[in-house]
């Protein structure tokens, strides 16, 4: 059985929020919309990026951690329903991911973090267009 949703959620509420499914989902309109598996390829090129920036950041002493899969919640005016996308890649500040290991809620990007990786995919419009318009509203270049 899978749960449905029946009204618009909040972020924090999608966050908490399983269908049983064991899908991946995003937020759009505060609708869970659920995301295509990514090939080998991509999940191998997501994997090597990540722990690439990772040991670049430890061997540096830079203050950042690199995340793969974490939830970036978007932009919404006053009114509109909450949005969020699954970056492949999200750069966190350490002292902010420090702060998240405190509490009990989902590890997720709830202020714009200072770097969001996309590996494009077949559905490059998508990443070139649309995702790159709602990071840049974040302030996320």
């Amino acid at each position: 059985m899978y749960a449905t949703v029946t009204q618009p959620l909040t972020f924090e509420e999608f966050l908490a929020w399983d269908d049983g499914s064991g899908r991946q989902f995003e937020l759009l309109d505060g609708i869970p919309v659920p995301l295509s598996e990514p090939n080998a390829n991509h999940e191998d090129l997501i994997q090597r990026l990540c722990a690439y920036l990772e040991n670049h950041c430890q061997e540096n002493d830079l203050p950042y951690v690199s995340r793969q899969s974490k939830q970036v919640r978007l932009k919404t005016a006053p009114g509109e329903k909450e949005k969020s996308r699954k970056a492949d890649i999200v750069i966190f500040a350490r002292v902010e991911w420090q702060r998240m290991k405190t509490i009990s809620s989902s590890a997720a990007a709830y202020i714009p973090p200072p770097g969001i990786i996309e590996v494009v995919s077949n559905n490059w419009k998508d990443d070139y267009l649309t995702k790159l318009a709602e990071y840049e509203d974040l302030g996320v270049f």
